[in-house]
């Protein structure tokens, strides 16, 4: 049996909420980037949808900052803008880290069904 793949490439996971204190009743969207560098702040809060999924990280994070830089004050203005120029300066990296997760994510499905498949088989001959 295959260990599942762990992913090492930096994603977002995205959790819609109620985060501000003084308008408890606005939904807004938390945004955690994991695994970035120590030092890059991975955690920002904005009023909008913004996609996230593994193939447009780097999109998300751009539309984050852009979002951000709109706020009359927001101190996560520089730090956002630290997230997306490490993710454009490893973009490449990043793209091969992720296309290694998909082509071992999915040969680990593909065992795990071949084991069920085996298991099940054998069963049903022993019947």
């Amino acid at each position: 049996m295959m260990n599942k793949p762990r992913r090492n490439y930096v994603y977002i996971d995205m959790y819609e909420g109620h985060y501000d204190f003084l308008h408890p009743n606005e939904t807004q969207y938390q945004y955690v980037f994991h695994n970035l560098p120590d030092g890059l702040q991975s955690m920002y809060i904005v009023k909008k949808d913004v996609d996230c999924d593994d193939d447009s990280v780097i999109d998300a994070a751009r539309e984050i900052k852009v979002i951000i830089e709109k706020y009359l004050y927001n101190s996560d203005k520089e730090k956002i803008a630290k997230v997306v120029n490490w993710l454009e300066e490893h973009e490449d990296e990043q793209y091969r880290i992720l296309l290694e997760y998909k082509i071992a994510s999915d040969e680990w499905i593909i065992t795990e069904a071949q084991e069920r498949l085996d298991k099940n088989k054998k069963y049903l001959e022993a019947l």
